[in-house]
Order: structure tokens, then sequence, then C-alpha cells
């Protein structure tokens, strides 16, 4: 992983992901967060939503297992666009879901629930 994003090799994997390969998807938010923290054109709070994109309001999420501390907004919409977008999307263990499917799901998961509140 060199540009902040899980390597292509994992995402296109059809067989089981190994511990490895989580262990690299778990740390892009954090590879991707150290190569924009310094910058001065991106607010504190984007940088904060980049690193927390994968959050849960219930702490199951990654890379820093939040509980107790809110989500940033920015974080909020980033982790919806981002479960929306994979959902719709074609992987190679499945084909890509419409996106009205998609909305409907998004609205009665509780997972994305947790997102949200």
């Amino acid at each position: 992983m060199r540009d902040g994003k899980a390597a292509t090799k994992i995402i296109n994997k059809r067989e089981s992901l190994t511990a490895d390969d989580y262990k690299e998807i778990h740390a892009h938010p954090i590879f991707s967060y150290k190569m924009i923290k310094d910058s001065s054109i991106i607010k504190d709070s984007v940088k904060v939503a980049v690193l927390e994109h994968h959050g849960r309001l219930d702490g199951t999420g990654y890379p820093k297992r939040l509980k107790t501390k809110p989500m940033n907004l920015f974080s909020k919409i980033i982790a919806v666009a981002d479960v929306f977008h994979a959902m719709t999307s074609e992987r190679a263990y499945r084909k890509k879901q419409s996106p009205f499917k998609v909305l409907e799901m998004i609205f009665h998961d509780d997972s994305v629930n947790l997102i949200l509140r």
C-alpha cells in the first residue's frame, strides 16, 4: 500500500483474506492520514475524517476502535459514502448491487445506523 488505498491484489482477491491482508486493510486510514497530516490546505476536521472513516460508534471500526469519542461529521459522511461505493462496485467475489437497493439496505442496516447516530 503506497497511496493509502488497500492493495488491488487484496481488493480483487477471490479467496478468503489472510490475517496479513486484514492488517493491511486496517492500516490504510493511518497511512492516508500520515500522507495529508502536514498539509496546510486540508482542514483538520477533514484530516480526522480520513483517519476515522472506518470507525463505528459502537467501537467495532478500525483503526482506532473508537467507542467513547463521537465521530466527526465528515467521518460519518465519508463512512456512509464508502459503504455505498463498496456495495455498488463490482468485486471479484460478488456482483455490484443496484444503487436503489443499496440505499434501502443502508437505511435499514443497524451497522450503518451505528455511523449515522
